[in-house]
């Protein structure tokens, strides 16, 4: 087996379904391997909990990816021909449902019952908590 040329990869997108930790892990990779963290969750939606239009999505994505370095923490399933072949290391988290299904409700509802800011600012209703957990 020939040896990488560079072993140590400078672009890593952490993969996996809602609530597999992907934030939690590009976030410690980012800071162990001194590379910037490229947030994705507040890209999805706009001020009033709105989805963001496709187009716009995609074209913060290309320019997120068009860095050296970077560790992105989402899955863009439609726009992964944009990113995956740019990437150095792709790391799936592939969790038990069971397991998720805990996160996701544990994290939804008390961010809802904190009222606690998210994903760019915006606060967690009753209804997008539910609707994340079907999610």
């Amino acid at each position: 087996m020939a040896a990488l040329a560079n072993p140590r990869p400078n672009r890593i997108a952490v993969i996996g379904c809602s609530g597999a930790g992907k934030s939690w892990l590009a976030a410690a990779l980012a800071r162990r391997l001194d590379l910037p963290c490229v947030p994705t969750d507040h890209v999805f939606w706009s001020a009033d909990w709105s989805p963001v239009p496709g187009a716009a999505v995609r074209a913060w994505l290309v320019t997120a990816t068009s860095a050296e370095r970077w560790v992105l923490d989402g899955n863009f399933d439609s726009n992964r021909h944009l990113y995956w072949p740019r990437a150095d290391l792709i790391v799936w988290l592939d969790l038990p449902r069971a397991t998720i299904l805990w996160r996701v409700l544990y994290r939804n509802l008390a961010w809802w019952l904190r009222r606690a800011p998210v994903w760019g600012g915006h606060r967690m209703t009753l209804a997008k908590a539910i609707d994340g957990i079907r999610h």
